[in-house]
């Protein structure tokens, strides 16, 4: 029996909460595939919008790409240029954030090069020099994983790892949300929590659909797959039955497609998002859960000012539960809310079913 994960771990969130606060430390990003590290830029830059984000994908990397040697005639010795994808240039630069994802999967060689960036005392890339402001972090993949992540001493003296953990389904949700995700995408994941385990919570795991080091995979659930499938999902119209299930085979792998399908099945079958706006009394309500589940994520990632009062008609006579599902995303999501707000029969619902929210 293998010993389940007991390691403190952050979410994104607070891993970038973590790293706005204090620049002087280099934060690494430990997580397994597909859990959303590269996020942990933006929630950064989020907290510090006077910072530049920088994003480097160290495993791209190749000499030349980092640092060039060049020729300063007036004091008759070579320096160092760095590459402006780093944005140190300029006299009066704005601070960097600056992020080295894949850092460890690099070959030594790149390694070396921006190795004087994790000093927490005068960091410096080439002959740059940061500022107290700047901030430097790194991310990877936790060992177990088995992609190739290789930290030498000398490197994990001059780092604090920080294991990301996935996010839950409620917390994926919550960034789904405000980012376009197909809403037969979101119900989903409302309704499949076990797609969001982790193998480091259970390494005996019998969970099919997520990554999994000890199988052979052709796909795996994650929240990164998720958002290519959505992707898929989008262009539904344009796909016959094969195209799409052999694309979501490949995004999420062949057992969570399998389920996702049924879903998208459902969604065949339930009334156009035209027919619930122009006729809220009369077009049809779902009675599976599912179904009930697409209408109202639907709902949440459609509405604007001139159907809220119709989507509003028309989920009333939906159960208690489904109603407070839809009422607590749009709360939870700063675009939605205003047009939420405006609405004389969403204030009325709430303020009828306040024990409902809680």
């Amino acid at each position: 029996m293998s010993a389940v994960n007991t390691t403190t771990v952050v979410t994104t969130k607070q891993a970038g909460a973590l790293i706005a606060s204090l620049p002087k430390v280099r934060f690494h990003l430990m997580g397994e595939p597909g859990v959303g590290k590269s996020s942990v830029l933006t929630y950064v830059t989020d907290q510090l919008p006077t910072h530049n984000g920088v994003y480097v994908d160290m495993s791209t990397v190749f000499e030349g790409d980092t640092l060039m040697p060049a020729m300063d005639h007036e004091n008759k010795v070579v320096v160092s240029y760095p590459s402006s994808r780093f944005k140190l240039h300029g006299k009066d630069r704005p601070p960097v954030a600056i992020m080295l994802d894949e850092l460890f999967k690099s070959r030594q060689q790149i390694i070396n090069t921006v190795h004087p960036l994790l000093e927490s005392s005068n960091p410096r890339l080439g002959d740059l020099f940061l500022t107290d402001k700047d901030i430097v972090f790194s991310t990877g993949n936790v060992t177990t994983d088995g992609v190739g992540d290789a930290i030498k001493s000398h490197s994990r003296n001059r780092i604090v790892p920080l294991l990301v953990r996935k996010p839950t389904n409620q917390e994926w949700l919550e960034w789904a949300l405000p980012n376009d995700i197909a809403p037969v995408m979101l119900a989903f994941a409302n309704a499949r929590p076990d797609m969001f385990e982790s193998y480091l919570d259970n390494p005996d795991t019998k969970n099919t659909y997520i990554f999994n080091p000890k199988v052979q995979q052709d796909g795996f659930f994650s929240p990164r797959s998720a958002e290519i499938a959505s992707h898929i999902l989008k262009v539904r119209e344009v796909l016959d039955d094969e195209q799409l299930r052999a694309g979501l085979d490949g995004a999420i792998g062949r057992s969570a497609s399998a389920e996702l399908m049924a879903y998208v099945q459902l969604q065949d079958e339930l009334p156009t998002w035209e027919a619930i706006v122009a006729s809220p009394k009369t077009a049809p309500v779902p009675t599976k859960s599912g179904a009930c589940s697409i209408v109202v994520y639907t709902s949440i990632s459609r509405v604007d000012e001139k159907s809220m009062d119709s989507v509003m008609i028309y989920l009333s006579k939906f159960e208690p539960e489904w109603q407070a599902v839809f009422a607590k995303q749009l709360c939870l999501t700063p675009k939605k809310q205003m047009i939420a707000f405006k609405s004389k029969l969403f204030n009325s619902w709430l303020a009828m079913n306040q024990d409902v929210l809680g």
